[in-house]
């Protein structure tokens, strides 16, 4: 009965998990890559303070590894933030597809 319209539903059901699924996918590999190299930073860090090539306070040590926690912070929440963006981008232009499609006369 409604077979073009089922039709143009799956492909575009199809389309948009296809689309979500690779902001998902970037949002999560940014995530691992940022999380890697904050870790390799502090290891670095640790490991410069040990071997004393780093001529830090303990408590200066202890406060850069804190600091470089809190650089991490704003620019996670600032990926998830646009990751979001660009899906509810994604989704209002759908939206404003079905708003401005023609009347079904049927």
């Amino acid at each position: 009965m409604y077979i073009k319209e089922l039709a143009t539903y799956q492909q575009t059901a199809k389309k948009a998990t296809n689309v979500t699924t690779k902001m998902a996918f970037i949002h999560e590999a940014f995530f691992a890559c940022f999380a890697l190299s904050v870790a390799l930073l502090k290891v670095s860090v640790v490991v410069l303070f040990f071997t004393k090539h780093l001529t830090l306070s303990l408590g200066g040590f202890i406060a850069l590894l804190a600091y470089m926690d809190k650089i991490y912070q704003p620019i996670a929440i600032f990926n998830v933030l646009f990751v979001q963006y660009r899906l509810d981008k994604i989704a209002y232009a759908r939206l404003e597809t079905i708003l401005h499609a023609k009347d079904d006369k049927n």
